[in-house]
């Protein structure tokens, strides 16, 4: 699956390897893929959700009330992940201006609402870095029902 980028930047794909998966796209916007996942006849299906968020902060409000609309009609187990382009907290970024804690309230917000936790990650705390800025603007989160998937391995 594809979301293909605007002018020169940003995109979305979605990609699998194993032939014992199978992959429905429920739904595809600006900024997201969802996907029902289904590992293994014997394995409930998921919900996969794909982010990519706007690096222009003032436009992510709509990725946000879409996550949070599709949160209200998901029943099974649901994995949220991608590049947010946002942070739930001041510890996220090290160096430049100081988070603005409004933008960082509105993802909060958002994460609360659509009732998932942040699954954690192994590897290099930040995700993004430029020579004078490091941020986790990556990161994956579920809704607490995806510890029944077997097979699932580290983020």
């Amino acid at each position: 699956m594809l979301l293909t980028p605007k002018a020169t930047r940003g995109g979305l794909w979605l990609l699998w390897k194993d032939e014992d998966i199978a992959v429905h796209a429920t739904s595809i916007s600006n900024r997201c893929i969802h996907a029902t996942i289904h590992l293994h006849p014997s394995q409930p299906q998921w919900t996969l959700s794909t982010i990519y968020g706007h690096p222009d902060a003032r436009q992510r409000s709509q990725t946000w009330l879409e996550l949070q609309n599709l949160a209200n009609n998901i029943n099974n187990a649901w994995m949220l992940m991608g590049d947010f382009n946002a942070n739930l907290d001041p510890s996220e970024k090290q160096g430049g201006r100081p988070p603005n804690i409004h933008k960082m309230a509105a993802f909060r917000e958002t994460i609360n609402a659509c009732n998932v936790m942040d699954l954690g990650f192994c590897g290099q705390k930040f995700t993004w870095a430029s020579l004078l800025v490091e941020l986790i603007e990556s990161r994956a989160t579920s809704n607490g029902k995806l510890r029944v998937i077997n097979g699932l391995k580290s983020i």
